[in-house]
């Protein structure tokens, strides 16, 4: 990432379509990275996976793989919100609620650029997000829905 990221060779477009190639040894990275107790790795690791939302954004928007990488940055978004809850710090607080807020937008506009408007319905929206987030973020995830789609 630091590689082609810092030069000036490879344009932001191009760099972007690396890092969609690439998404299946990103969400293993960051998945790794999220296991660490450390919040300085998971500040890292969801800032990597800011980057790849980013370029799934212009050029493979509401796929399967972005649906993914979006349940796995708000799963981190939310761990790193506990965290500072716990740490008393309000600024923190405000931070990480900012970005728990970003994550579920971000969500919410995917889900419904893939479903469609899901009625206009918010009760719709959040159960698609909670059957996709069921199938993407465990193993064997497909099993355990009523509804069997992704």
């Amino acid at each position: 990432e630091k590689a082609f990221a810092s030069t000036k060779k490879i344009s932001i477009e191009t760099q972007g379509y690396l890092r969609v190639s690439y998404s299946s040894l990103y969400m293993d990275y960051i998945n790794m990275e999220f296991s660490y107790k450390s919040d300085e790795k998971i500040a890292e690791a969801l800032k990597l996976g800011t980057h790849l939302h980013f370029s799934f954004i212009s050029c493979n928007n509401a796929s399967t793989e972005h649906m993914s990488i979006l349940h796995l940055c708000y799963d981190i978004s939310a761990v790193l919100h506990t965290r500072s809850m716990k740490g008393g710090d309000p600024g923190a607080t405000t931070k990480t609620m900012t970005q728990l807020r970003f994550w579920t937008e971000q969500l919410k506009k995917t889900h419904m650029v893939r479903y469609g408007e899901l009625g206009g319905d918010l009760e719709n929206v959040r159960m698609a997000m909670k059957q996709s987030k069921l199938v993407l973020r465990n193993q064997n995830g497909w099993f355990l829905t009523k509804y069997r789609f992704i």
